[in-house]
């Protein structure tokens, strides 16, 4: 059986005024985090479409710097919801 390895970063997305930004975090933190991407956030809110295709583009653009830095692709994505305290209130 083939063993799953953590890397310990994470795509956080976060409401920020009239963006909704894309980070790249460690796991649990958003110390340290550095933005990789930006959307209008009307786009987002009133086309589903548009909002799916901006995550699939940052999961894109992270995945590919990962493996730039492993050698490797993914093998997989976990998706949760942010912690707590990031998901309350907007900056």
């Amino acid at each position: 059986m083939a063993k799953t390895k953590t890397i310990g970063i994470r795509l956080a997305l976060r409401r920020e005024g009239a963006l909704w930004n894309a980070y790249v975090a460690n796991e649990g933190t958003m110390d340290r985090a550095f933005l990789i991407g930006s959307i209008a956030l009307g786009a987002v809110t009133a086309h589903p479409e548009i909002k799916d295709g901006f995550m699939q583009l940052m999961k894109q653009v992270l995945a590919v710097a990962v493996e730039d830095v492993i050698g490797k692709p993914l093998a997989e994505w976990e998706e949760k919801p942010a912690p707590e305290h990031e998901r309350s209130g907007h900056s």
